[in-house]
């Protein structure tokens, strides 16, 4: 029975001594410190915190990481408790820059789509505006153009006008002078039924712009016309006039 005895106490020894081996290894816990872990994980899980607050939460971590080797240490707890308030706080202005990053973001993003908008509508004003240009100048330039044309008909009419009168003033001249040859002629109007010889002729001499092959030349035609109701008739209408006509008529 002694033999069996001292086993049983030896293994009772050892695990004393295991046990007080972990409570002598194993630091207690910190309340303060686990606090400041939480307000670190809170603050890292802020969306975006990273890319806002990248700065404050690498000295919330630097700051954990003092606290936390300061407790591994068994350093006195007020001082492990200084070390993980100054890491809580780290933790909580790194939450807090990313949160006010985050909405200055947001009001940033406000304000530019505000002014995309309102830089659309005055866009839009100013397009409709120069099309309202475009059109009223457009107008006035067909305006212009009718203008323009109509002073270039008033203008034809002018000169058409000009010209028949002018035509008018023409003829009533040569009338005058037909009217006071025949007075000068004495001539007297013709009974009908009378028969008359018409003979004009053209003679052509030697002159500037006249070709020398043309120089005096004579041509003469005459034609026979008999007085009627209406007026005269020609009567030799069918007498050949043409060169080749002549000569082959004089042939035979």
């Amino acid at each position: 029975m002694i033999t069996m005895k001292y086993p049983r106490i030896l293994s009772l020894t050892l695990v004393s001594v295991a046990v007080l081996a972990a409570c002598a290894t194993t630091p207690e816990p910190n309340a303060m410190l686990e606090q400041a872990r939480n307000d670190y994980r809170v603050a890292a899980a802020e969306p975006r915190a990273q890319e806002l607050a990248g700065g404050e939460l690498k000295q919330a971590s630097d700051a954990l990481a003092q606290a936390d080797q300061a407790w591994a240490r068994r350093d006195p707890r007020p001082q492990v408790d200084h070390l993980a308030y100054i890491a809580k706080q780290r933790a909580a202005i790194a939450e807090a820059t990313a949160r006010q990053k985050g909405a200055e973001m947001a009001v940033a993003n406000a304000n530019a789509q505000r002014d995309k908008m309102r830089l659309a509508a005055r866009t839009d004003e100013a397009d409709a505006a120069h099309r309202s240009a475009d059109a009223a100048r457009m107008q006035s330039e067909e305006a212009l153009r009718q203008s323009a044309v109509a002073r270039q008909q008033a203008e034809t009419a002018r000169l058409q006008a000009a010209a028949s009168q002018q035509q008018a003033s023409d003829a009533q001249q040569r009338n005058s002078q037909l009217e006071a040859q025949l007075r000068d002629m004495n001539a007297k109007k013709t009974e009908r039924g009378m028969v008359v010889t018409i003979e004009p002729g053209l003679y052509v001499r030697p002159a500037e712009g006249v070709p020398e092959r043309y120089w005096n030349i004579g041509i003469r035609i005459e034609d026979d016309a008999v007085v009627t109701a209406q007026g005269c008739e020609l009567i030799s209408r069918g007498a050949p006039v043409a060169a080749a006509e002549i000569e082959a008529l004089m042939r035979g």
